[in-house]
Formats: structure tokens, C-alpha cells, sequence
């Protein structure tokens, strides 16, 4: 996309300005503007997105930084808020449930709130692309501390899969740019 470095107002002089534009990722592109809209209307609420493999301590992180009244989404405690019986193993039949009410909350922070700010933890390779404009935090844990945080947690041995995999697919990410 181009992306105009000092936002022209209408005025043709800037709006045409070689000098004044740069290539820039739709991604990047839609956090820059959601930033801009932010600090011109003071409206949005300010969001954090803490992205890491499980067991990297995003939930942790969240709940350590998160005064109270801050909205914090997290799939494990969604999931538990629905009837989920285990903080950690849920019901298949309850988790598109903890889903689509993560997509609410995330889709309602699109719009003008009074919150002081939200917190999302995810384990999403691309993090930047849940809400724009949010700042971004990354846990970079290794493998070998993710499966010892599972173990000492008690995690169920499914989640030793989740960690191998959230790797892997690091992996075949980093090779290829």
C-alpha cells in the first residue's frame, strides 16, 4: 500500500508528494493508521497483544501488567469463563464457543470504548494482524523451556504436541524469509 508519512489533510501539495509517501505493508499500513486515528481522537482503546508458544508465559505476563478494570482475553480463561471443567484441556464441543467469543471481544475493540487498555495473549505467528495498531509484545522462549513450563505445570502431554508444532511452524517461517 502507500502510505502517506505526514497525513495531507485534504491538502493536494502533501497528498502528492512523492516525498510524503512509502511503500508499506497492508498490515502495517492499517496499525499505522489505526495508531493516527488513535492519537488524533484519544477514542480506541489502547490494546497489547502478547504472542509467544504455549507455555512461553503470556497469561502471566498479562495478568503481572494488567491493572485492574483492563480487559484481559486469553482463550484458556474464556474457555474456563464457559464451563470449561480444566484450565487447560477443554471440551472440542465448548472451544469454538471460547472462539467466537474472542472474535467478539476482538471485533468490539474495533470500536470507541472507555477501557484504560486490553490485553490479548495468542500464539499466533502473526500477531500484528489481530487488532491494528496494537503494540505487540513476543515471548521468545525456547522449545526446551516451553516443555519444561509443561511439565512443571502439569499440562496435559497433548500440549507437548501444541509446543512441537508452534516450533515447527517458527521454523518453516524463519527459513523461509
Amino acid at each position: 500500500m502507500v502510505d502517506h508519512i505526514r497525513d495531507h489533510h485534504g491538502d493536494p501539495e502533501l497528498a502528492f508528494d512523492r516525498a510524503n509517501v512509502r511503500g508499506m505493508t497492508k498490515p502495517c499500513h492499517d496499525a499505522k493508521t489505526a495508531t493516527d486515528h488513535r492519537a488524533a481522537t484519544g477514542t480506541l482503546t489502547p490494546v497489547t497483544v502478547i504472542a509467544g508458544p504455549p507455555c512461553a508465559g503470556k497469561t502471566t505476563y498479562a495478568r503481572t501488567h494488567a491493572r485492574p478494570g483492563e480487559l484481559v482475553v486469553d482463550f484458556d480463561l474464556l474457555a474456563a469463563a464457559l464451563g470449561s471443567p480444566d484450565s487447560h484441556d477443554h471440551p472440542e464441543a465448548l472451544k469454538p464457543f471460547a472462539v467466537e467469543a474472542r472474535e467478539a471481544v476482538l471485533a468490539r475493540l474495533r470500536r470507541p470504548s472507555h477501557l484504560g487498555r486490553a490485553w490479548i495473549t495468542t500464539t499466533s505467528h502473526n500477531p500484528e494482524t489481530l487488532v491494528a495498531g496494537a503494540e505487540v509484545i513476543r515471548l521468545d522462549v525456547t522449545a526446551d523451556t516451553a516443555h519444561a513450563r509443561a511439565r512443571a505445570a502439569d499440562r496435559p502431554a497433548a500440549w507437548h504436541g501444541l509446543i512441537d508444532e508452534w516450533f515447527a511452524v517458527q521454523r518453516a517461517r524463519d527459513h523461509d524469509s
